[in-house]
């Protein structure tokens, strides 16, 4: 969670947009539109918000992570401590070709992931009925309100800032705010896809497999 308030970050927007006395847009609106741009942080960058929990496995190799997940971060370790690491799908496909009807085990070894299938996981040997795992994803926080510290890092107050005002000036229709809503959107998405750009070693490698 950050430092920063809730009730800061909207008022650094209704700076901006020249509304101090909420004239235009309410708290509850400014606000609505602030948890719109976490949820959507959130999805854009599942490290945003990590979580970290024990799970009980699916048996078998295919794994999906719980109802309103984002993406993998990391398999810690299984249930009993021991570490799992993270393997390239296609050396272990070369390694033992039919793993998927290899004899399921209590504790995996290893986990395979695509970015491109992001709540899903592949695990090695197969898990057998009761198999746990302590897996870190990306979740989205509940709604904050005005009272609220933002849920976030306050690395991510800027682009939540221009967010909130791509918001608001797509609604003032009165004035036709067109082109500063596409502009804070842009530096929305430019700042947090520089930052995926900087942390690419943090999150898992797309597998060099194909997809499962």
């Amino acid at each position: 969670m950050g430092t920063a308030s809730v009730a800061t970050l909207i008022g650094s927007v209704r700076g901006t947009l020249i509304d101090a006395s909420a004239v235009t847009f309410s708290d509850a609106v400014l606000t609505q539109y602030l948890n719109e741009g976490i949820a959507a942080t959130c999805f854009v960058k599942p490290e945003a918000f990590p979580v970290e929990a024990s799970l009980t496995l699916t048996p078998g190799i295919r794994q999906t992570l719980p109802d309103g997940s984002t993406g993998l971060l990391d398999i810690v370790s299984t249930g009993a401590g021991t570490m799992v690491t993270q393997v390239d799908k296609a050396l272990l496909e070369a390694a033992d070709p039919n793993w998927p009807s290899a004899n399921a085990v209590a504790a995996i070894d290893h986990y395979t992931y695509d970015p491109r299938l992001p709540l899903q996981w592949l695990c090695y040997p197969p898990a057998a009925v009761g198999a746990t795992a302590v897996v870190r994803y990306g979740a989205v926080p509940d709604d904050v309100a005005i009272t609220d510290s933002l849920p976030l890092p306050d690395s991510y107050e800027a682009c939540l800032i221009d967010y909130v005002l791509s918001r608001a000036y797509s609604m003032n229709s009165k004035k036709q705010d067109t082109t500063k809503e596409a502009y804070h959107k842009q530096q929305w998405g430019a700042a947090l896809g520089l930052k995926t750009q900087s942390q690419v070693s943090n999150s898992p490698r797309i597998a060099a497999g194909t997809a499962t």
